[in-house]
This record gives C-alpha cells, sequence and structure tokens, in this order.
C-alpha cells in the first residue's frame, strides 16, 4: 500500500447545507510543478459518511497529477481545517491500495503540519493568525483600538 504526501500551497473551504444535513468540503492545490502538474485533493465532509471512502486517481500517470477524493465523517471537517488554516507548511498525506487501472483506492488521508513546535503552546502560538491578530491589536493606540 503506497503511501504519499504533498505540501499544500493553496486551499478553499466550502460549509453548506442541503435538505437532509451539513456538507463541507476542504479542497487543496499543491504547487505547480515546472512539468505542469499540480495535485489536487476534495476532502467532503457530511453526518451520512461512516468512515473514509474514496479513491487515489491518476496513480501512475506523469502527464498529470494525483487527483484525491475522499468521502469523509462531518466530525472530521473542524481538526483539518484547523490544520489547514493554522499551520504552515502543511501537507496532505495519502495512502492507497492497489488496483489495475490508475484509479486506487484510497485507505488513509490526512492533513499534517511539518513544522515543529513545544508542546502546550495552543493559541499563543507565534505563528498562529489568533497571535498576530492579538498583538496587532494591542500595538494601536487606546482609542482606535474600541
Amino acid at each position: 500500500m503506497p503511501m504519499a504526501i504533498f505540501e499544500i500551497e493553496v486551499y478553499a473551504v466550502v460549509h453548506g447545507r442541503n435538505t437532509t444535513e451539513e456538507i463541507a468540503a476542504i479542497t487543496v492545490y499543491g504547487p505547480l510543478a515546472a512539468s505542469g502538474i499540480r495535485h489536487y485533493a476534495q476532502l467532503l465532509f457530511s453526518p451520512s459518511a461512516s468512515g473514509l471512502s474514496g479513491v487515489a486517481d491518476t496513480v501512475g500517470l506523469s502527464s498529470v497529477g494525483i487527483r484525491i477524493f475522499a468521502d469523509l465523517p462531518y466530525r472530521d471537517f473542524a481538526p483539518m481545517y484547523d490544520l489547514v488554516r493554522n499551520e504552515a507548511p502543511v501537507h496532505l498525506s495519502y495512502e492507497y491500495g492497489s488496483s489495475p487501472t490508475a484509479t486506487k483506492p484510497l485507505n488513509y488521508v490526512g492533513i499534517l503540519s511539518n513544522s515543529l513546535e513545544t508542546p502546550g503552546e495552543g493559541p499563543s502560538d507565534a505563528d498562529s493568525v489568533k497571535h498576530f491578530i492579538h498583538t496587532s491589536l494591542k500595538d494601536l493606540p487606546a482609542d482606535t483600538a474600541e
């Protein structure tokens, strides 16, 4: 079962509701290689998903990047979105099974941070967005911070 990883360069998030449930999606793109190849993943989150299902598509085709399509339980949305939104750099990690075609069954998908941080940093992490905003507001004159 091959495992692979790519850096997430940009992402998009959608959150909505259909007639029966909440749904959300995180779409991530890797950097554009000189060859024109860009890896891509769409993670779809819904309460009706009980576990991971999905595929790694275009595996082994040198003319296009890997395409990951994953359906995940809605409870996985918040922690994955938190990582994409608050950490840098972040990567998409995936593992797929075997098949005779370029479309492989997806066995694992995850978002991970590659930066080493000290335990217990929490929201005061110096590279977090919240920390940046809080620090910026503290530096404003008293009459403009209200």
